[in-house]
């Protein structure tokens, strides 16, 4: 459970940064770009920049200064699109020269202007030229653009740059398998299980590549910093500079392939004593606990009612619960997406983003909070707090079970969700006919009371009246044996 929650950490630090990152090239393209409108109603084929791909290494200064860089865009003819790649005089790296040539005519098209693409498609391939920022997510990308002069953003199963595809800004791609083919004029941010850079391909400034099997077989002008299993070095590479890579074994790097420095580290996992591993399920149970308790507090603070109607959703409604949570857990960052590539609301798809990781992040304690609510409603007598910390405990311990803990996990989570979700926006009659017969309940318990305090007071008035006829009856007997005892006296003196 321990190295799931550091995967998980780590996704939605990623997350964050790919949202900041999809928000930043949204402002920014709110400045609207003068687009032709022939390119816009599909009327013109436009001509496209072909790229004269002549790149090499003139001569390497000690192994640090790339002295001369050799690249021929051949511009678009339409002069509203001429635009200069970025270049610095600090780069180490010449600027593209956009020399006046004869195009030769295909079928891509010139967009100046920012690509937003999120397709299901099984293969997209982007054959535009890009003046501009790329983002793309689907199942396979090829990219097959003579020139793409901003940043390109991927997020796919499989990703190509083919060999005649030139990308002046920096590159950003995490993908199961991606294979570069093309020329990279910036730093280059990879992530895969699988990356290679073939034979074909240039790469001019820095490269960070993260995967499980690297290989590097192209020419990589300056600093290599390798995160892998594995990382095969072919003699057909090279380095600029510095190799520095972190690996389970040291690769077989070929001699004269890296002008630097080859710095090696290995991935070593260290063994762990008994004592070790039972302080960390130790401080792994308390920080949920503590947490989980920490949660019941601040929502018990918020509202006094969220144990009763949670309990309600637990219980007959667990059902509509999971389905809520699955499909938020689905749907949402689909939705965030969509509302980020859409300039209007992009706002809102960013505000999104961290709503969907506090409802992950907090889906377990409303599980344990509301079940525990559950089960002290139906058995009087359990105090609410004993029970959650005994829940706590409980789910904890089954989530630790191979196969059973992922599941427990999962529909923790599911139900969870659905619950919170279900007390916020739902207005369930269940819980406003149990509100309205508490008031019913509470209603007859004053009309009791009241009556039995109008029933004392009779009781009261009936003794005092009885008392007053049984004090009337004794002095009227009293009175009675007196008289008679008069008489008895008179009729006695008579006598005599």
């Amino acid at each position: 459970m321990m190295k799931m929650k550091k995967k998980i950490s780590i996704v939605v630090f990623l997350l964050i940064i790919c949202t900041a990152t999809i928000s930043f090239a949204t402002s920014v393209n709110t400045v609207v770009n003068t687009v032709d409108e022939n390119i816009l109603n599909n009327t013109v084929t436009s001509e496209t920049n072909n790229v004269t791909e002549g790149n090499t290494l003139k001569e390497l200064e000690n192994g640090e200064n790339i002295d001369y860089v050799e690249n021929v865009v051949i511009e678009n003819n339409a002069e509203d699109l001429k635009t200069e790649p970025r270049t610095s005089i600090t780069d180490g790296v010449d600027p593209i020269s956009l020399d006046e040539e004869e195009s030769i005519v295909s079928n891509a098209k010139t967009i100046n202007d920012n690509i937003y693409k999120a397709t299901t498609e099984p293969t997209y391939t982007l054959k535009d030229n890009v003046y501009g920022n790329v983002f793309i997510a689907g199942n396979e990308v090829i990219i097959d653009s003579n020139f793409i002069s901003g940043d390109l953003f991927i997020v796919a199963n499989n990703v190509t740059i083919n060999k005649d595809s030139v990308i002046d800004g920096n590159v950003y791609i995490a993908a199961q398998s991606i294979k570069i083919d093309g020329t990279l004029y910036r730093s280059v941010y990879l992530a895969g299980k699988t990356i290679e850079f073939s034979e074909s391909s240039f790469t001019a400034y820095d490269a960070l590549v993260a995967g499980e099997l690297i290989k590097i077989n192209g020419e990589m002008a300056r600093n290599v910093y390798v995160y892998a299993g594995t990382l095969e070095v072919s003699d057909t590479a090279t380095v600029g500079k510095d190799l520095n890579y972190e690996a389970n074994e040291k690769a077989e790097v070929p001699e004269n392939v890296v002008a630097g420095n080859i710095n090696f580290t290995k991935i070593v996992t260290d063994e762990k004593s008994t004592l070790e591993i039972v302080l960390e399920y130790v401080i792994d149970l308390l920080e949920a606990l503590i947490f989980t308790l920490t949660i019941f507090i601040i929502i018990s603070l918020i509202s006094s009612k969220f144990t009763y109607k949670a309990q309600e959703y637990m219980g007959k409604h667990v059902l509509k619960s999971i389905g809520i949570g699955l499909f938020t857990l689905i749907v949402m960052p689909f939705a965030a997406v969509i509302l980020i590539l859409m300039n209007s609301t992009a706002a809102v798809g960013v505000a999104l983003i961290p709503i969907y990781i506090l409802l992950l992040f907090i889906a377990n304690a409303i599980t344990a909070i509301a079940f525990s609510a559950m089960l002290c409603n139906r058995s009087k007598g359990m105090k609410l707090p004993i029970v959650l910390v005994l829940i706590t405990i409980a789910l904890w311990a089954l989530e630790l079970i191979p196969y059973i803990g992922t599941i427990v996990a999962f529909f923790s989570i599911l139900i969870g969700m659905g619950v919170l979700l279900q007390v916020i926006f739902s207005k369930n009659k269940t819980i406003s006919k149990g509100e309205d017969d508490i008031e019913k309940i509470n209603e007859k318990i004053k009309e009791n009371i009241e009556k039995s305090e109008v029933k004392e007071i009779e009781r009261k008035e009936l003794k005092k009246a009885k008392s007053k006829i049984e004090s009337k009856a004794k002095t009227k007997e009293k009175k009675t044996t007196k008289n008679d005892n008069t008489k008895k006296q008179k009729d006695d003196k008579e006598d005599k």
